[in-house]
């Protein structure tokens, strides 16, 4: 009798600890689908929610929509998208009077930006990371970009680009950061 009880706590046992591992394991899947549905939208709908939520006034909404178009882009492996966010990133600080606190985000987002664009070999990018950087007052990173932006220039209407961009910096500057004689 003693044995056939113990069989028995022995089996339920065995079937609680299953039970609840078959419960823990759909729990982590749900909550796995639950932070990746998000992600499933593209980085421009995240970008137009914030928006939406800025022009609402409802910044804790469009602080989330930041979020989640941040990692939307950076899954996109483009840089447009994060170019977009780095800008959105901006807006929502100005909306809810934090700009400088919004700043460094949006630095680091852009440099995400420009890493990418440099790596896909694409001018537009870079130089548009550098506009906003620029636009950031941040002219040392500036200096970087454009001679990213002149490694990347080929072509003579390229060349031209980032010679129109850069006209009135620095050149000193720009010589130390390029490691040549002013």
């Amino acid at each position: 009798m003693k044995q056939t009880l113990v069989r028995h706590i022995d089996g339920w046992l065995i079937t609680l600890v299953l039970a609840v591992a078959i419960a823990l394991a759909l729990l982590a899947l749900a909550e796995a689908a639950a932070i990746a549905a998000p992600a499933r939208l593209s980085w421009v709908e995240h970008v137009r929610a914030a928006d939406e939520a800025i022009a609402a006034g409802d910044i804790t909404t469009a602080v989330r929509a930041v979020s989640s178009a941040y990692g939307a882009a950076l899954q996109s492996g483009g840089w447009e998208g994060l170019l977009a966010v780095g800008d959105a990133t901006l807006r929502v600080g100005a909306a809810s009077k934090s700009s400088r606190a919004a700043e460094p985000q949006a630095r680091q987002t852009y440099l995400t930006a420009m890493f990418r664009a440099r790596q896909a070999g694409s001018l537009d990018g870079v130089l548009r990371a550098c506009r906003a950087f620029d636009r950031l007052g941040d002219g040392s990173v500036v200096l970087q970009c454009v001679k990213i932006a002149r490694q990347i220039a080929r072509r003579p209407d390229e060349v031209a680009r980032v010679a129109a961009f850069n006209r009135g910096r620095d050149d000193a500057a720009l010589a130390r950061v390029e490691g040549r004689p002013r």
